[in-house]
């Protein structure tokens, strides 16, 4: 509970600072005058490393040491963000066709599909990027 508050604190305050940054950044467009050239590049860079910085420090504050976050991307790159078990996977395949919605990079279609169901799977990366 500890963990939580501590990254709900977090965000609340590093939020509306990424925000500004991103909304100044979006107004940036291909600019003519020198010095409004010379602030979004500015803002450009400092949004950078603010992201950066936040991507590292969430993940110290979810994770916690550089090993968890290395299991962590390790799991994730075999399952998606939940593992599967045989039972669900043969619970899946007795309602098999399904299609899957919101299926990340297929860890689970795949899977799915060697244990023999009919599945169709659909997502728009929208919401994970995939780590390295």
């Amino acid at each position: 509970r500890e963990k939580e508050d501590h990254l709900r604190s977090y965000v609340k305050k590093v939020g509306p600072v990424l925000q500004g940054l991103r909304q100044t950044v979006a107004k940036c467009g291909a600019s003519a005058a020198e010095s409004e050239g010379k602030r979004c590049e500015s803002a450009r860079r400092e949004y950078t490393e603010l992201v950066k910085r936040v991507q590292r420090e969430t993940a110290e504050l979810t994770w916690g040491s550089e090993d968890a976050q290395a299991r962590r991307a390790e799991f994730t790159s075999v399952y998606g963000c939940t593992g599967w078990t045989e039972e669900a996977l043969a619970l899946i395949k007795e309602n098999s066709p399904i299609v899957e919605l919101g299926a990340g990079w297929g860890q689970w279609e795949a899977e799915l599909r060697r244990s023999g169901v009919d599945i169709v799977a659909y997502d728009n990366l929208s919401s994970r990027p995939r780590s390295s």
